[in-house]
């Protein structure tokens, strides 16, 4: 009877110890998963080329100038920053032996000229000796000996003017080195526009071939970047282009292909692209300096009221892709239909409604299809600055095979 007791004890125990297990659990918090959700919104999408790494703004007039003659610079009329005119000095070096070689050829010249002209005066008496014998021998007064020797010595006259002559354009044409070299003891802009650099100073011995400065015209700038030769198909003449400046990180500036070259260059990694020229226009007090780092996205389609998805939210490859939806508190797995999308922004044809909530933390804890979520944020799409995307029309780019110039790019 005792051990009977025991047992009944014993089984009634197992019995509320499984009850209050169950009532437990029943009590605990069900498992949710936190995420990060984006509301599914109508609005612009545009998609895009990007550059395959960043560009840079460039000069179409940019020049590194060399020292063309030997000396101590004497003078030095700029410094680096400066703005210069088409013609001004920026250096003269020491031109004593250069002002004696011009002297030199000047007076050679002037000799040159005094014995050209004692030779037309020797061979003006031969012609005239010449003539007066050969009138005489006609009349029977004189020899032919005397006739053939006044007649060697004009010969003899002319081939002395021919050498004389001669002579004279070769010490004309030493005037003119000698000119043209002095002129180099000064060296001039050979266009308007900012010395960028400057590496020669007040004193130091110039020789020809150094580097002396850099000039760059910055009113007549550009973007040049390279482009994935898989997308220039794609892309031509004429196209908007939104510009980023790296010094300027919230603006975005409009702008437009000038140039796409013709070339495709090949780097070491075998990667295969092509430079392209992008016209822009900056707002007004945006600064646009020659070296300035840069990233170009290329406007190729564009929807004004469409409906999208963060991109970071789609899943897949392909039109169809899937996202994780919030519907009734739970997650669930939703094939969708897609259209245009760039990095920010993925169309949406098919699968969403406006005012949807997608999730946009994919790598959250315990992610799956059927779990209850908690919301810990709330992402808004990025918008595009106004001061950038009222300026793109889209058009289709005519003859995009050859269409490499919009006008004539100086070099």
């Amino acid at each position: 009877m005792k051990l009977f007791k025991t047992i009944l004890l014993w089984v009634l125990l197992a019995v509320l110890l499984a009850a209050a297990v169950r009532t437990a659990r029943q009590l605990m918090p069900k498992e949710t998963v936190k995420v990060r959700v984006a509301e599914v919104r109508r609005g612009e999408i545009l998609e895009i080329v990007q550059s395959s790494s960043s560009g840079a703004v460039m000069s179409a007039q940019h020049a590194r100038i060399r020292g063309a003659s030997a000396g101590e610079i004497t003078e030095l009329y700029v410094e680096r920053g400066m703005t210069v005119r088409t013609g001004d000095p920026i250096l003269k070096v020491d031109a004593r032996e250069l002002k004696a070689r011009f002297d030199l050829a000047q007076a050679n010249l002037r000799a040159g000229e005094s014995a050209l002209r004692q030779g037309r005066e020797r061979l003006d008496a031969a012609e005239r000796e010449l003539k007066r014998l050969s009138d005489l021998q006609k009349q029977g007064l004189t020899t032919p000996q005397l006739t053939e020797r006044a007649e060697t010595e004009r010969n003899v006259a002319r081939e002395s003017l021919s050498a004389l002559q001669a002579n004279i354009d070769q010490l004309r044409a030493s005037v003119e080195l000698a000119k043209t070299t002095l002129d180099k003891a000064v060296m001039r802009a050979p266009f308007g526009g900012l010395i960028s650099e400057l590496t020669v100073e007040l004193g130091e011995t110039l020789t020809p071939g150094q580097p002396v400065y850099e000039l760059v015209d910055p009113r007549d700038v550009y973007v040049e970047a390279p482009i994935d030769e898989v997308d220039l198909g794609r892309i031509g003449v004429g196209q908007p282009v939104i510009v980023s400046l790296d010094a300027y990180p919230e603006l975005e500036a409009p702008g437009r292909i000038i140039e796409i070259s013709p070339v495709i260059s090949v780097d070491l990694k075998l990667n295969r692209t092509a430079k392209i020229r992008v016209q822009v226009n900056p707002p007004p007090g945006v600064a646009l300096r020659v070296g300035m780092s840069a990233d170009i996205e290329i406007v190729v389609n564009r929807k004004d009221d469409a409906l999208f998805a963060p991109t970071v939210a789609v899943i897949g490859k392909g039109e169809t892709r899937e996202v994780y939806a919030i519907r009734e508190n739970r997650t669930q797995k939703i094939r969708v239909a897609t259209g245009l999308a760039n990095w920010e922004r993925t169309e949406i044809l098919s699968g969403l409604s406006a005012g949807e909530q997608v999730i946009v933390s994919l790598n959250a804890e315990g992610l799956a299809p059927g779990k209850l979520v908690e919301i810990i944020g709330q992402d808004q799409p990025a918008e595009r600055d106004s001061a950038a995307t009222p300026a793109i029309h889209i058009e289709p780019p005519p003859g995009l095979v050859g269409a490499t110039h919009a006008s004539a790019i100086r070099p």
